[in-house]
């Protein structure tokens, strides 16, 4: 059963993995934003992978450093800046050089890299990163990590792999889509000056195939230019290089065709700095050398003059057209200017080409980019689809296979064909539209029809193609949660019925303990009985004996509401509780149960109240003293139970509000526990014990208890040394609620209303007509359902109230209130009962009736009860009479 669980967690888990990717794929798709789909992407990791950490890092290369532009709450201040420099060896820089993932289990521990200073401000022990990998270079990191210990599995690194992978593609998208806009913007350019560049055909000619240009424009300078060798570069300021377009002339060394050199110490890194043209005439070698060393394959090919005219596109200069004469001095100012005019005309025509080129790899890339993007819809783990105008115009096989469908059969069928009925439709339409309007997107739980005409629980997010249009269609994503709310539904069930049996379990433990308490109580009220009744035999006052009577069976009541309490299904509501007779009492009970070999010492002496459920803390008590009791079962030893007002030393973030805790301290002696089985006893259904000796819920149900009332639990144990288990619980700092008056007090009267009291206990009928009576009340008492349903009947209208008894044989109370209050609407009704798994005191509110009354009651009880229960009707009917009355 544990298996099941935890597969069933696993399952859960990987498809919450899998529904943020398919969603962040799904924005990434869309026209989100980087900025904003990196806060996505970091929210997302964060959530699912339960960490206090996660950043995107963008690697930049000019600068070697990372910078973060995004990260979850708590590093607002460094996004936007540079902050880890990759030479240093942390575990960001590390993972862009191994170019996979990086597990950091323990910061302390860590011997690869040296983590960065920021890791250590923020209390980070554990980490994992991955490369955010581009096609052509890495985009940067993506890190999670926690302040707590942790190992990271293998899906949750696939998990964050993935999530890479998505920012990844999300990143050279935006930059593809980014370059097609520039190239095609710049195409546009370049072709009116392609018209220009053919209206002077005399420079360059009209082709589009660059290579004639090249050579038309060529032997159309020739004709104006002196030159030996005109070469027109490309100036790549990225990489710092200059790139050999075309060349026509004399062949030269290290200057051929598609040849790139360094743009240091040449020419164009003067015509870069300058922006305009360039003459230079050497007087030496050693001249040249000194100041362009980069020209010297020029000078040793016996070239002597160099004149560079800037290439310019959009006022930037992309290259330069080169001339290059064996003659010294063979270029002045007349050439120069010459020279700028003709680069003027094919600079157009270069960049054309080049943009032209660039254009076509960028469509190639984009293409790919599309199909792998398709390829990806295809072999989504989950439902992807897209909607217009009510129609399903796209569908992934997923889709067709969760309908049992053709996928064929799915594009262009009503949407409303998915759903379960119109209904449901309808109220996904409209909850789906508003989400949209409100939110921009959201998701929504729902339930398709298979074809089989079964139905499948799913979980629709959705989010539209175009926010300012969303006539283009709105893209969904489809997780099936069948099986998931299958398993929940029946894990709660067994979770439910292993915790009832644990507690019966507890309470058989106690039987011992309970049977002692209810001896002793019924000793007293039998001795003082006898007393009571010789006293008054006597002549002799019995009032004493009397009040002894009284205060056993108080006892005995409030034994067994905890009781019954403690062992039903229900849970009660969260109060105020004072701690210290909780604990005094479940001692008590465990006292009588423990054998000799085992001591029990008790130091009560912390006080005050915590807000919580006293049936769930009295089994916290209980479980953890049993725990103890069994680890020393057969050796015997001491058991100590304490109560202390203390603060937890490292308060968890569940309680770091508190401000003062009671620490309940559990300590044996018994044979302690090695470390492996101290980190898994919390575990569900975990134990040492052997077969049909424990379920191995007790801890668990100690740890959810705990946590429930935000407390903390902590243990301590070695082998050999015994266990201390410490419990802090947050006392509750509000002033303490009055009290509602002590026993004894006085019973309010009645004003002689009619009341009729049923129980099929003739001895409860004859006390309640006996004190009714005593009060001021009229009163018919009958011990049969159906004979006082009768006396009702015949006079509807003559009951003020009717008290009844809820188990009766003939008829229930509840059944009998429901005939009471159809005769009469409005009749106060009070239902009587000592324990009822049926009816609870908001059950017979719902009911229609008054107020729930717990057997056995006082005297004073019973009249408070009925007042309460008759004052709101009479006012009510005072507000009726006064509202009727005509206004004058």
């Amino acid at each position: 059963m544990a298996e099941n669980d935890r597969s069933g967690d696993l399952l859960l888990s990987r498809a919450l993995q899998q529904e943020a990717v398919a969603r962040l794929g799904q924005k990434a798709l869309g026209r989100m934003g980087l900025p904003e789909l990196f806060a996505e992407a970091v929210a997302a990791v964060g959530r699912i992978l339960a960490v206090e950490y996660c950043e995107v890092l963008e690697f930049l290369p000019d600068r070697n450093r990372l910078c973060m532009r995004a990260g979850l709450p708590g590093v607002e201040a460094w996004i936007g800046k540079p902050v880890i420099d990759v030479g240093e060896g942390s575990q960001a820089g590390y993972t862009l050089r191994c170019r996979g993932p990086v597990v950091m289990p323990d910061i302390d521990a860590e011997r690869r890299f040296t983590p960065h200073a920021l890791m250590r401000a923020h209390g980070i022990v554990s980490g994992v990163s991955v490369v955010i990998e581009g096609r052509r270079r890495p985009f940067g990191v993506l890190n999670a990590s926690s302040v707590r210990r942790r190992d990271f599995s293998e899906p949750e690194i696939h998990f964050l792999t993935a999530v890479a992978n998505v920012l990844a593609s999300a990143v050279e998208r935006r930059e593809i889509e980014e370059a097609l806009r520039r190239s095609r913007r710049a195409a546009r350019g370049a072709a009116c000056r392609q018209a220009a560049l053919a209206k002077i055909g005399r420079i360059v000619g009209s082709t589009l195939a660059i290579e004639d240009v090249y050579e038309g424009f060529a032997r159309q300078a020739a004709h104006i230019l002196p030159f030996d060798r005109i070469t027109l570069t490309r100036i790549h300021r990225d990489t710092a290089t200059v790139e050999i377009l075309f060349f026509a002339g004399p062949s030269v060394p290290d200057r051929r065709l598609r040849q790139t050199y360094p743009l240091a110490g040449t020419l164009s890194e003067r015509l870069l700095a300058t922006r305009r043209g360039v003459r230079y005439c050497p007087s030496s070698g050693a001249e040249l050398s000194r100041r362009y060393p980069s020209v010297r394959p020029m000078w040793d090919a016996g070239f002597r003059s160099f004149l560079l005219a800037p290439l310019v596109h959009r006022d930037e200069i992309i290259g330069a057209l080169v001339l290059s004469s064996r003659t010294p001095q063979a270029y002045g100012p007349g050439e120069l200017q010459t020279a700028e005019h003709v680069a003027l005309q094919v600079s157009g025509a270069v960049a054309n080409a080049l943009l032209h080129a660039e254009l076509q790899k960028t469509a190639r890339t984009l293409e790919e980019r599309e199909g792998s993007l398709q390829t990806l819809l295809s072999a989504a783990p989950v439902g992807i689809g897209v909607v217009r105008d009510r129609i399903l115009v796209q569908a992934n096989a997923w889709i067709a296979d969760l309908l049992g469908l053709p996928a064929s059969e799915l594009p262009g069928s009503p949407f409303g064909r998915l759903f379960a009925g119109d209904e449901e439709y309808e109220r996904v339409a409209r909850d789906m539209y508003w989400s949209i309007r409100e939110r921009g997107g959201g998701a929504i739980e729902t339930r398709w029809r298979h074809r089989d005409g079964s139905a499948r629980d799913v979980r629709l997010s959705f989010t539209p193609l175009d926010p300012a249009d969303w006539g283009r269609g709105v893209m969904f994503t489809a997780l099936d949660r069948t099986a998931e709310r299958r398993a929940e539904a029946e894990r709660l069930r067994l979770e439910g019925q292993l915790r009832q049996a644990q507690k019966m379990e507890a309470i058989g433990t106690l039987a011992g303990g309970i049977a002692h308490d209810f001896n002793n109580i019924l000793a007293a009220i039998l001795g003082f009985s006898e007393l009571a009744r010789f006293a008054a035999a006597g002549g002799e006052d019995p009032t004493p004996h009397l009040l002894e009577i009284l205060k056993a069976s108080y006892r005995a009541r409030d034994l067994v509401r905890q009781i019954l309490a403690f062992s039903r299904r229900t849970e009660s509501a969260f109060a105020p509780v004072p701690l210290r007779p909780l604990v005094k009492e479940a001692l008590k009970l465990l006292r009588a149960t423990l054998p000799a070999t085992i001591r029990l010492r008790e130091r009560l002496e912390g006080d005050g109240r915590v807000l919580g459920d006293p049936t769930q803390i009295h089994q916290v008590v209980m479980n953890l003293c049993t725990n103890a009791y069994q680890a020393m079962e057969e050796e015997g030893g001491e058991l100590e139970v304490s109560l202390a007002e203390q603060r937890p030393a490292a308060a968890p973030e569940e309680v770091s509000g508190a401000g003062r805790f009671l620490r309940l301290r559990v300590r044996d002696s018994g044979p302690g526990m090695d470390p492996a089985i101290l980190n898994r006893i919390f575990d569900p259904y975990f134990t040492t014990k052997e077969p049909g000796k424990g379920t191995g819920l007790g801890l668990a149900v100690v740890h959810g208890i705990v946590k429930q009332h935000r407390g903390r639990v902590e243990v301590a144990s070695r082998p050999g040394g015994g266990a201390t288990f410490d419990v802090y619980f947050p006392i509750l700092e509000e002033q303490e609620a009055p009290s509602a008056g002590g026993r004894g007090g006085p019973a309010p009267a009645g004003n002689g209303e009619r009341l009729l009291f049923i129980d099929d206990e003739p001895a409860l009928v004859a006390l309640a007509e006996a004190v009714l009576t005593g009060l001021n009340y009229r009163v018919i008492a009958t011990a049969d359902a159906r004979a006082g349903l009768e006396l009702f009947c015949s006079d509807p209208h003559g009951f003020d109230l009717v008290i009844t008894d809820m188990t009766m044989p003939q008829m229930t109370g509840d059944r009998l209130a429901r005939e009471l209050l159809r005769l009469r609407p409005g009749l106060p009704v009070l239902i009587c009962t000592g324990y009822s798994e049926r009816l609870t005191e908001e059950g017979a509110r719902r009911l229609g009736a008054a107020g729930l009354l717990w057997k056995p009651y006082l005297r004073e009880e019973l009249a408070a009860a009925v007042r309460r229960a008759l004052d709101p009707a009479q006012e009510a009917a005072g507000h009726l009479d006064s509202r009727s009355a005509p206004r004058l």
